[in-house]
């Protein structure tokens, strides 16, 4: 015969309400229902975490080559905003011509999301304009000595198509993105938005430091 245990809740004592038995299948349901919950948010994980390293200057001095970033998911296109820094494959239909800017190993790009959908978007003098008002930019930045062509500070007014977004790099002058032959993106081809970063000790010791990119102004970047 199984032995009951004593439990007490509070001034009350139950001598005969569960035996030893019961409690060790209950510890067995507890521990497969953790393993499983476990297994769940692993799997959820995967699907929407991604660990990004970064490869190019284009995003400098927000992302410093070398360093590491936590991104997730974008679930919607609600769930895009502008501002946000997001990983895409840069090659569409419309840019399928233009080779020259793509990575052989398929490398996606990195950079910052500055139009929408439906609006109207415009470059004069290195100021965004966006349905004809002036766009804050404290993370847009350019080298001291400016050796990028003209077109790189002007762009005539386009309307960003349905489904599509404008992207360019921090680093104005050392980007490959939407002002040229990236042109805009659709949402398909969207992969991750950053969360946050960090910089890490392969950045500090091994990176390229951001004055290759940045100060000197005198090197591509995708």
């Amino acid at each position: 015969m199984d032995e009951y245990i004593v439990l007490k809740q509070g001034d009350v004592t139950y001598n005969d309400k569960f035996t030893k038995k019961q409690f060790s299948r209950l510890d067995t349901r507890l521990a497969y229902m953790f393993l499983v919950a476990v297994i769940v948010l692993g799997v959820i994980a995967y699907s929407t975490i991604r660990i990004s390293y970064t490869l190019s200057g284009s995003m400098v001095p927000t992302l410093s080559v070398g360093e590491v970033s936590l991104m997730r998911a974008v679930m919607s296109p609600s769930d895009l905003h502008r501002g946000d820094i997001v990983i895409f494959d840069p090659k569409t239909d419309e840019n399928a011509d233009n080779i020259d800017f793509v990575d052989p190993d398929g490398v996606p790009f990195v950079k910052r999301l500055i139009g929408l959908p439906g609006e109207r978007i415009r470059i004069e003098d290195d100021v965004v304009y966006i349905n004809d008002e002036p766009l804050d930019e404290p993370y847009a930045v350019y080298p001291n000595n400016r050796l990028a062509p003209e077109e790189s500070r002007y762009m005539d007014e386009i309307t960003i198509p349905e489904g599509h977004y404008f992207f360019m790099g921090d680093n104005r002058d050392n980007s490959y993105d939407s002002r040229f032959g990236v042109k805009t993106i659709p949402y398909e081809n969207i992969q991750v938005k950053m969360v946050f970063h960090f910089p890490t000790l392969a950045a500090r010791f091994f990176g390229t430091t951001n004055n290759q990119y940045f100060i000197n102004g005198q090197n591509a970047a995708l």
